[in-house]
């Protein structure tokens, strides 16, 4: 027999979850890959997307909604639609150990009579019944307590009227203390298009375990709030090893507008001396040793040497003036006999030769560093700006291993190159780095080549003049200006009606 229709929730009084919001949710609340999950409001299926996108198996996953015509995001995924959500946790037995959500906005003396009647049975902490001028939003959340099993966590998106309302005052009040650690993620900037003021992100781990932290904080973008609850799911050791530093999530593009940075560029260590104190030389050091620039590769050793969006001749120069180490030493076979080649190859270790021993130099020949090959751009993996390309505009230049090559693995132009590059700063893309990087004990961010490789990126509209878009960006970058540069590249990368 068919179960009766119930009445829906008017449209209006519900908004969609942006697909990056419910991705850091989702990562926020990762542990066990065992942990069973709840969308209690599931309508469009943002939060089972993301639950699929990092590798939650579909037969652990639990989707609710009153609205019988809603899409189902996932074949496998348990869905249970024209379920009254409030009433059904009243009367079921089952828990879960996530619940994650974007309930519905509408205050409950607007709610139909059968939806409303319903209301009755949700109870606070305390057992003290809702007040009937709350909202539905406040119902939803007391109710998924009582499926929520002890230990278990939840992350509910609310509107600002959390922080205000007098109805809200209890739940202030009550909720903090039956979670182990209870954070407000207070945005004053919408998260939502369809919303003009700021939101509220819950995140409560812990139910029903001894209360050790409530915490607050305030965001002026939806890229800050994302890379705060992603940043709960990083783990910290003192001695990070690749298995232990691995990221919990695995991210992957939600969509076609989106590709794998590793599948538009290849990112590779730059080269390995050995004993950095030999091979590398700044000008007054080879001028003074005599050594020709034909024994020398020019390169790159440290993060501060990106300084701009394109490294030309005139940026190297300008590092060679100022005294950088940028030559590296790499005698061809050819100039092997030159007095002065000559003469710091053979050099005695206590007169400043090379440490062979000590760097267990294997390579044969071993003054010969290898080095990536057609290289495009560098990359830092822990500069404080963030990952970001600085494009090769110069013959001839490498990096040592203090920094990251890249490769675009298609011939593109440079505007092509700058518009990928571009997409790197975006507000989707510095959102999900905090998935990805590896905190330090000294508080230092580490993103290894394949963390990166596995991170979206908006794929670019436009491309003509992106090397100038991407020249301003990266000076507002350097600059610490860091919302400006993020702010330039979402305006010209996803700007509507361009053109490819």
């Amino acid at each position: 027999m068919a179960r009766p229709a119930l009445p829906v929730v008017p449209d209006s009084c519900n908004v969609s979850t942006p697909a990056d919001l419910a991705i850091a949710m989702v990562t926020a609340l990762r542990g066990s890959i065992e942990a069973t999950w709840l969308d209690p409001c599931v309508g469009p299926g943002a939060f089972v997307h993301a639950l699929l996108n990092t590798g939650v198996s579909k037969d652990r996953i639990t989707a609710l909604d009153i609205d019988m015509s809603v899409p189902r995001a996932g074949r496998g995924v348990q869905y249970e639609l024209g379920v009254d959500f409030v009433r059904w946790c009243a009367s079921t037995d089952r828990k879960f150990d996530r619940i994650v959500a974007n309930p519905p906005f509408v205050a409950l003396s607007r709610l139909p009579k059968a939806l409303k009647d319903g209301v009755s049975d949700a109870r606070l902490p305390d057992g003290d019944q809702l007040p009937m001028t709350a909202n539905y939003w406040a119902a939803f959340l007391i109710s998924s307590l009582d499926v929520l099993r002890p230990g278990g966590s939840l992350c509910f998106v609310l509107p600002a009227s959390w922080d205000y309302a007098d109805y809200a005052a209890p739940l202030r009040a009550q909720l903090p203390r039956v979670f182990r650690d209870f954070h407000v993620l207070r945005s004053s900037a919408p998260l939502f298009d369809e919303v003009q003021d700021g939101c509220v992100v819950l995140l409560a781990r812990g139910y029903k375990r001894a209360h050790e932290a409530t915490k607050r904080s305030h965001h002026a973008s939806l890229g800050s709030v994302i890379a705060t609850l992603a940043a709960k799911s990083r783990k910290v050791s003192r001695s990070p090893t690749r298995r232990s530093q691995r990221s919990s999530s695995s991210l992957v593009p939600i969509s076609k507008y989106e590709r794998l940075l590793g599948d538009v560029i290849e990112l590779r260590i730059g080269g390995v001396a050995g004993d950095a104190q030999y091979f590398l030389l700044d000008e007054s050091r080879r001028e003074k040793l005599g050594i020709p620039k034909a024994a020398l590769v020019p390169v790159l050793s440290r993060a501060r040497h990106l300084t701009a969006s394109q490294v030309t001749r005139e940026e190297w120069d300008r590092l060679k003036e100022d005294g950088q180490r940028v030559w590296l030493f790499r005698p061809p076979e050819r100039i092997l006999t030159h007095p002065a080649v000559k003469a710091y190859l053979e050099l005695a270790e206590e007169d400043g030769g090379c440490r062979r021993e000590a760097y267990k130099l294997a390579r044969d020949p071993w003054y010969v560093t290898p080095l990536p090959e057609d290289v495009h751009g560098f990359i830092s993996g822990m500069s404080g700006s963030g990952p970001w390309i600085a494009l090769k505009d110069m013959r001839g230049l490498s990096a040592t291993n203090t920094l990251y090559t890249v490769r675009f693995r298609d011939r593109l132009a440079m505007d092509e190159r700058a518009a990928w590059s571009l997409s790197l700063l975006t507000e989707a893309a510095r959102g999900r780095l905090a998935a990805i990087g590896r905190q330090y004990a000294d508080g230092l961010i580490k993103y290894e080549p394949g963390d990166l490789a596995r991170l979206p990126v908006p794929i670019p509209a436009r491309t003509r003049g992106a090397a100038r878009t991407y020249r301003l960006a990266i000076a507002h970058l350097v600059a610490g200006e860091h919302t400006r540069a993020q702010k330039l590249a979402d305006q010209w990368l996803l700007a509507k009606g361009a053109s490819a």
